[in-house]
């Protein structure tokens, strides 16, 4: 199993890097110097992956114990009275700021509208407020999402399941964000391959079936999401086929454009920007603790917040393209520590993945199994972003470690 995750993120970068070469819609080339960049980050997260053995010894009590504390502790959360109540209030809370975000698309288009995530005003009335919505909710969307997968794909959807899909709905419909449907694949492909592949469970074929139903309903949903960004309402077949044409377009250069800006950045932001030494690497930690220390008076930056008033700027990847805000996760890298910070970084990728594999292998509890899924994906999306540079990422993290500690069920 660790070899199949491994071989698709080799495959992922390795089709972005072979489509960014063709140079599609008259997209800049990328410099020999970024492409070697890249290549280093790869060969080096692949020594990391090396640094933990990989060989685990399952006897066959033990891995029917496992399946049977999977199913045991997804039952126990899902009957959780506590957990269900506050999940319904979560659904509520955010069907709030659902609806004033649908308010405010009918009033200003839904171009505008997507900037009141990040601004006081008509979605949020203080900047307290954008604080504890990025961290509160985009933390509950993260485990809500594995949970809901984790259930669909073990066809054990229940209540609680539900409403962790409505709730992961209307979070990502608040600016519309098509990363939440991506991510959701992804997760439902991983899981999917741990039951295969590592409980070797079978799949009923409607099951199956339901599977290859949603990811045809996800690609719907992103066809709606570019339509509706571009306040497009009508539904028909000429709107349809306009829509997938862009999303088609919009996945190639949302990959390899991130490779032009990853350029353009290595080329122009190292003089803007002083060397973080790391912090860009776990931008979301280092952003938690300086927001915790001006709260109690101290007055301190974080390297988001510098790093995010460049990203936020449009650069011009092509012949009449701009992109701003993805540079794949080796920007962060670079700004921390240039060269030397890539391959410490890639490293550590690598060494965390191997790490995060063998705590599930030899404790494949629920909350080790998001933790790994949900690094893995992160992996997968490196190609536009880095994940943990986001605070929730930290948060969902430190979540599941906790509850793992606490959430105990007894197998006999």
């Amino acid at each position: 199993m660790k070899k199949i995750i491994l071989s698709s993120y080799i495959l992922i970068w390795t089709i972005v890097l072979l489509t960014s070469s063709f140079n599609p819609y008259k997209l800049y080339n990328v410099s020999d110097e970024t492409y070697f960049i890249v290549f280093l980050s790869l060969f080096m997260f692949l020594i990391g992956t090396f640094t933990i053995s990989g060989n685990y010894i399952k006897t066959k009590s033990n891995e029917n114990k496992n399946k049977e504390l999977i199913y045991k502790t997804l039952q126990d959360i899902g009957k959780n009275k506590y957990v269900f109540i506050i999940m319904i209030i979560n659904v509520i809370l955010i069907a709030r700021y659902y609806l004033l975000y649908q308010a405010a698309v009918t009033l200003v288009g839904a171009s505008e509208a997507r900037m009141l995530r990040f601004f006081a005003g008509a979605l949020f009335k203080s900047t307290a407020e954008i604080y504890f919505y990025n961290y509160y909710f985009e933390t509950i969307s993260i485990i809500s999402i594995l949970y809901f997968s984790l259930s669909f794909v073990l066809n054990k959807i229940n209540k609680l399941s539900i409403l962790c899909i409505v709730f992961s709905y209307f979070f990502s419909s608040i600016g519309s964000g098509r990363f939440f449907l991506v991510e959701l694949g992804y997760y439902i492909l991983i899981l999917y391959l741990i039951k295969k592949v590592y409980f070797k469970l079978k799949t009923p074929r409607r099951l199956k079936t339901a599977i290859l139903f949603t990811f045809g309903i996800l690609y719907l949903m992103s066809i709606y999401f570019v339509n509706f960004r571009r306040g497009i309402k009508l539904i028909n077949s000429e709107t349809f086929l306009d829509g997938n044409n862009l999303l088609l377009e919009q996945a190639v250069v949302y990959n390899i454009g991130a490779l032009r800006a990853l350029d353009y950045g290595l080329n122009n932001l190292t003089d803007k920007i002083n060397y973080q030494y790391f912090r860009l690497y776990i931008g979301g930690l280092d952003e938690l603790f300086a927001v915790f220390l001006n709260l109690i008076g101290a007055k301190v930056s974080y390297a988001n917040a510098e790093m995010g008033n460049i990203l936020f700027n449009e650069v011009n990847i092509g012949d009449k393209t701009t992109f701003n805000a993805l540079y794949t996760n080796i920007i962060h890298m670079y700004l921390d520590f240039n060269l030397l910070g890539v391959i410490l970084c890639s490293f550590l990728n690598g060494y965390f993945f191997s790490y995060l594999f063998k705590r599930f292998s030899l404790a494949p509890s629920i909350f080790n199994i998001f933790v790994l899924v949900f690094f893995t994906v992160q992996l997968y999306l490196s190609t536009m972003n880095w994940g943990f540079s986001s605070p929730s990422s930290w948060l969902f993290c430190g979540l599941c470690i906790f509850l793992d500690k606490r959430w105990k069920i007894k197998i006999k």
